[in-house]
């Protein structure tokens, strides 16, 4: 017959197991982090090539180049808002979500998300890097 302990009333844990710690799922923000990270590198680099091929004779793929840019932008956009409200709460998602939009602006919100990311999973134990945390370091 196997011995079973009734829990502690006192709400204190009989054994050396920390208390469970609450809080976002550290996976999901290392990956919305590195998204988001992944989307700001790729504007650098699109950005470089509009300036390179400006002057181009080629209108075909400077229409695909804005495409491109306007997509990851959204991209960048809806990662922050999945960021923020797994760091905030909804209605701050929201509006880091719209004002990451805006040039310059957003750049300055998407830091400071970035920043809490970046915090939380270093309080963690989680290594992150120039693109986040590494996504293999979560098993």
């Amino acid at each position: 017959m196997s011995s079973f302990s009734p829990p502690d009333p006192s709400g204190q844990s009989s054994g050396n197991v920390p208390p469970p710690i609450v809080g976002p799922d550290l996976k999901i923000v290392a990956t919305q982090q590195r998204t988001i990270m992944l989307c700001l590198l790729a504007n650098i680099v699109l950005l470089a090539l509009k300036m390179v091929f400006a002057k181009s004779e080629l209108p075909a793929l400077m229409i695909v180049l804005n495409l491109l840019y306007l997509g990851i932008g959204i991209t960048g956009a809806v990662f922050v808002v999945k960021l923020a409200m797994s760091l905030y709460n909804t209605a701050l998602g929201i509006v880091f979500g719209i004002l990451a939009l805006i040039p310059l602006v957003g750049l300055l919100f998407l830091l400071m998300v970035n920043n809490k990311a970046t915090t939380l999973l270093r309080s963690r134990g989680i290594r992150v890097g120039l693109l986040g945390a590494d996504p293999h370091s979560f098993g």
